[in-house]
């Protein structure tokens, strides 16, 4: 993994309302807004392996939200999980 250093973002976005991952933003003192839009039933292809699910669900996220990610000095955050158990996603 690549470390940002030295880049300045006027606009951060929070894609999510995990309270979690407020709590880790705001614990490291990040100024950011929490935008959640309505985006369909999550589905991936099945032939996904299950560290890559989590991946694709937030990327297929990100993809509605493209006016923000337009947007210069914006970062758009968005993130996934998934529950695996007796080989199956929940």
């Amino acid at each position: 993994m690549k470390k940002l250093t030295n880049i300045t973002f006027e606009n951060i976005i929070l894609a999510s309302n995990s309270s979690q991952r407020k709590e880790i933003l705001e614990s490291i003192n990040i100024h950011f807004i929490v935008k959640v839009k309505k985006t369909p039933k999550e589905t991936y292809p099945d032939h996904l392996s299950k560290t890559k699910i989590p991946e694709y669900l937030a990327i297929k996220k990100a993809s509605f939200y493209s006016d923000e990610i337009n947007q210069p000095n914006t970062l758009l955050i968005t993130a996934d999980t998934i529950v695996f158990s007796d080989n199956r996603v929940f």
